[in-house]
């Protein structure tokens, strides 16, 4: 069946997931001290439509996977062809390096690189058995770094802590969505984490990254004397030992866990990001 346009584009520029990364680049900003409200904005937008434009090439790419693990999405099922996807991703990257420009040039030129990296994703390192999980987590990294240097000229002002909850967490999503797509994989020849430990090894690992990433954070922020930044964050990994027990029990309930996770996350990611906001500002 197909969906209607409106409703079409956010599912092609994933607008939740592209929501939860932008708002991790927000957070970074606040705990580098930016409180401008228009630069976090602009970094919100920036990076929202930045990964919305990847996820559409990403789209566009991978649609002999996506007819076997998602025929629901907008290409497969009819409701966007292969070329209106790619028009809509270019568009999207032309929309977040307007905004990344006006932020700073040399953020603009990190997203450049985001973008590129990003839609070769597809055709190169996904399909190298740890390639993905690697490539999708130096990213980050990189990025993460780059921009505390940009911002500050040092290194020194972001946290090892925040950048091991940024691993951590996208090594457990990328196993999730390993696990979701399998079947897919398996069809086009892709071997993934899942494929090589199996259902229930995969589920405890990206259980264990999850739950691990809220208690670098909060540990990072109980050693801030940021207390109820860090109650959240411990709050947060105790509510996902239960939902990966689900999984774990359930796996057809793969698409429905992954959901949830990200929700829990990306609700205690803006409560803190939030919290601090207020306080500092």
């Amino acid at each position: 069946m197909r969906e209607k346009k409106p409703i079409a584009i956010f599912y092609l520029f994933r607008a939740f997931e592209s929501s939860l990364i932008a708002a991790s680049g927000v957070l970074e900003f606040i705990l580098l001290k930016v409180y401008d409200v228009h630069q976090l904005l602009l970094i919100f937008l920036g990076a929202f439509f930045m990964m919305g434009g990847i996820y559409a090439w990403n789209d566009s790419l991978d649609i002999k996977e996506d007819k076997i693990n998602h025929p629901e999405r907008p290409i497969p099922s009819g409701a966007f062809t292969i070329a209106q996807a790619k028009v809509l991703g270019t568009i999207s990257f032309i929309i977040s390096s307007i905004f990344l420009a006006w932020l700073s040039m040399k953020i603009l030129m990190l997203g450049i690189i985001a973008a590129f990296v990003g839609v070769m994703y597809s055709k190169t390192t996904k399909r190298i058995i740890f390639g993905k999980n690697l490539t999708v987590i130096m990213s980050a990294l990189i990025g993460a770094a780059t921009v505390a240097f940009v911002i500050s000229n040092s290194l020194k002002t972001i946290s090892l802590a925040f950048l091991l909850s940024i691993v951590l967490l996208l090594f457990g999503y990328e196993i999730l969505k390993d696990m979701q797509d399998i079947f897919g994989d398996h069809a086009v020849g892709i071997t993934t984490i899942p494929h090589l430990v199996g259902w229930d090894n995969a589920t405890l690992i990206a259980g264990t990254t999850f739950t691990l990433s809220c208690v670098a954070i909060g540990i990072y922020f109980q050693f801030s004397g940021l207390l109820f930044e860090s109650f959240v964050s411990y709050i947060t990994a105790v509510l996902l030992i239960p939902i990966f027990f689900i999984l774990h029990t359930y796996p057809q309930k793969i698409s429905l866990v992954r959901m949830v996770a990200i929700l829990v996350v990306g609700i205690a990611l803006n409560t803190v990001a939030l919290s601090i906001y207020i306080r500092e500002k």
